[in-house]
């Protein structure tokens, strides 16, 4: 196996220092270190650090597109379906790697104080982990299977957003329920299809 380039290993060990530790915890000199490089490497291959960050935020999310093209856009399926097993595979991702967490989440909740660089990396990568999911929410709604207010984009966004909220209080927490709160809620109260919410119980 071919080695890993300086540069390509100061990113990928950084990359697991940040999820280990959070962004700000993760200094320069412990990303270096856990690479086996000197500190001055750093700044040859990045600005800053932040701009280091919106590197491992490119890498991180380009490792989760296959899995939202392979699932989110099958079209053998209803796209409600799809979009159940698109959060039941990262939640049982989040399970494995218990104590990690998301990348973007951490980054995400130490992102006030960050540089631009960094920022708009972040809402970029947000934008397009959104896009599909606002495609199936919207052909949910074109088959009749939601409601067609709110509007695909707005639900999309709150899906996203309670998502990220729900990653970071298990970094609080230490225990996965606030995904499992957000299974419930969103599978079971705003992303059920209309059908299944007109079926009422035997009395």
């Amino acid at each position: 196996m071919a080695r890993l380039s300086k540069k390509s290993e100061i990113v990928e060990q950084g990359l697991q220092l940040v999820l280990q530790q959070g962004f700000a915890q993760a200094g320069v000199q412990d990303i270096t270190d856990a690479a086996g490089v000197p500190k001055g490497s750093f700044y040859n291959h990045f600005a800053s650090k932040d701009a280091f960050g919106a590197e491992i935020v490119d890498v991180y999310f380009g490792r989760m597109r296959t899995m939202m093209a392979d699932l989110l856009g099958d079209a053998t399926r209803p796209p409600l379906a799809r979009l159940e097993a698109y959060f039941d595979a990262i939640f049982a991702y989040a399970r494995d790697k218990s104590g990690q967490g998301c990348m973007i989440s951490t980054l995400c909740a130490e992102a006030n104080g960050a540089a631009d660089v960094l920022r708009d990396k972040l809402n970029g990568v947000l934008g397009e982990w959104r896009a599909p999911i606002a495609a199936c929410i919207a052909e949910a709604q074109k088959r009749g299977d939601l409601a067609p207010a709110p509007d695909a984009d707005t639900l999309a966004r709150f899906v996203v957003d309670a998502w990220q909220g729900a990653m970071i209080r298990t970094k609080v927490s230490r225990d996965l329920e606030p995904l499992e709160t957000f299974q419930r809620v969103v599978f079971g109260g705003v992303l059920v299809p209309l059908k299944r919410r007109s079926v009422r119980p035997p009395t």
